[in-house]
């Protein structure tokens, strides 16, 4: 992961998600998957839309922090699953 994509200025919740926006991402859908994920996220997650994760072609790309785990070709419909499945 690049950590030039993250913001030193950025105050990260408790589960922060970054979903990639660039190029191959966007291509992807990523646009969608980050709204998908404004629209569904608890309030104690914080959703930060990046630059390039560094995973192009295996986009759209997030990840989860502070655990820093990496999940791609996430679609809209996953995004409800990956709360479920990352419970902290």
């Amino acid at each position: 992961m690049n950590n030039k994509v993250i913001s030193s200025s950025s105050v990260f919740s408790d589960r922060t998600i970054l979903v990639c926006q660039g190029r191959c991402c966007r291509k992807d859908g990523s646009k969608q998957l980050l709204m998908a994920f404004e629209s569904q996220t608890p309030p104690d997650v914080q959703i930060i839309p990046c630059g390039c994760l560094g995973q192009c072609g295996n986009g759209p790309n997030i990840v989860i922090l502070p655990e820093k785990k990496l999940y791609q070709r996430v679609s809209a419909k996953d995004v409800s699953l990956l709360f479920l499945a990352n419970k902290h």
